[in-house]
């Protein structure tokens, strides 16, 4: 029906709205990843500056223990030499445990940037899809609008005005059917008399509640739940 058609036609912006959203979470996530790399890196840097600091003084210490007087000048000095040996080490072993994280920091980021690339050809798929879909809709509308335009015109006076009037005010949905003893648009059962009228289609029968246009189809080959107007 032209309403069904034109409900699809109005849902495909949402749609893409979806897939534009769906990209920019695998671009967040890329960038999170980045991020995370950098920082680490960063972090590893300054470590390392801080490793080149202790190491310049650990060698200024030895080579002042060659020049030291007393013995308490020596011992001295060699407290020195073995703190900043210590340091040495623990910041030589922080830097390789974030070397090792950092392979994996690298590869969360590669992941998300094949997740992307994946996202990014699914999602151009799906809108060249959506928009030769936008175009095949639009063409269905505009063949039902003519249609429906052609039946107007054959219809007499009264009933043409009768159904573009129910189909203003009935969100574009003038006839329906009358199936199950019930009108399929507002569910209200139908009186007994009035539904043997309406099996007869010689004449036209509303809704005693919501004023559409009934019709009855013997063997329907297709459930629906009414007709556009």
């Amino acid at each position: 029906s032209a309403t069904a058609t034109r409900a699809k036609i109005d849902a495909l912006p949402v749609r893409l709205e979806a897939l534009d959203a769906r990209l920019e979470r695998a671009s967040a996530n890329v960038a999170q990843a980045q991020l995370r790399f950098d920082e680490h890196k960063a972090d590893r840097q300054a470590q390392e500056r801080d490793l080149a600091m202790v190491q310049t003084r650990l060698s200024r210490f030895k080579e002042q223990l060659m020049e030291v007087k007393t013995n308490k000048e020596y011992q001295a000095m060699q407290v020195e030499i073995a703190g900043g040996e210590a340091e040495v080490r623990r910041l030589e072993d922080r830097i390789l445990e974030r070397m090792l994280e950092a392979d994996d920091l690298r590869s969360g980021v590669e992941r998300a940037e094949q997740v992307h690339a994946d996202e990014r050809s699914a999602v151009q798929a799906k809108r060249v899809a959506s928009e030769r879909e936008w175009v095949e809709l639009v063409q269905q509308l505009e063949q039902l609008e003519a249609d429906r335009a052609e039946q107007i015109r054959e219809l007499p006076a009264r009933a043409s005005s009768l159904f573009k009037t129910l189909a203003q005010r009935r969100n574009g949905i003038a006839v329906v059917e009358a199936r199950d003893g019930r009108c399929s648009s507002c569910q209200v059962r139908l009186r007994p008399q009035l539904l043997n009228d309406i099996r007869l289609n010689n004449t036209l029968i509303q809704c005693e509640s919501c004023q559409r246009i009934l019709y009855y189809e013997a063997n329907p080959k297709v459930s629906n739940t009414g007709a556009a107007g």
